[in-house]
C-alpha cells in the first residue's frame, strides 16, 4: 500500500478495472490510453519526487474514503442488480 501505479487502459479487463480504481482514488492522470502516454506518465511522475511523496502519504485514506471500501453500499447496489435481473426488468 502507498505506491501509485501507472495504468495502461485497453480493451482488458485488467486495464478497465485499473481506470475505474484510479478514478475511484481521484488519479485518473495516472491512466494512459496509449504506450507512449504510458511512458511519459510514469516519467513524469518519477521526476516530481514531492508530488509522489504528497500522493503515497495520502494513499491510504483516499482508498479509506472512497467507494471501493464501501462494502454495505455494494452489497446494495449488487442485490439490487439480481432483483432486477431476477423479476425480469
Amino acid at each position: 500500500m502507498g505506491v501509485p501505479v501507472v495504468t495502461r487502459v485497453g480493451q482488458t479487463c485488467v486495464g478497465r478495472g485499473g481506470l475505474s480504481q484510479l478514478f475511484q482514488l481521484d488519479l485518473v492522470e495516472l491512466a494512459a490510453e496509449s504506450d507512449e502516454k504510458f511512458v511519459s506518465v510514469a516519467v513524469e511522475w518519477a521526476s516530481d519526487l514531492e508530488r509522489l511523496a504528497e500522493v503515497r502519504n495520502q494513499l491510504r485514506q483516499r482508498l479509506e474514503r472512497s467507494p471501493l471500501m464501501n462494502g454495505k453500499r455494494f452489497a446494495k447496489n449488487i442485490e439490487a442488480v439480481y432483483r432486477r435481473s431476477w423479476e425480469g426488468q
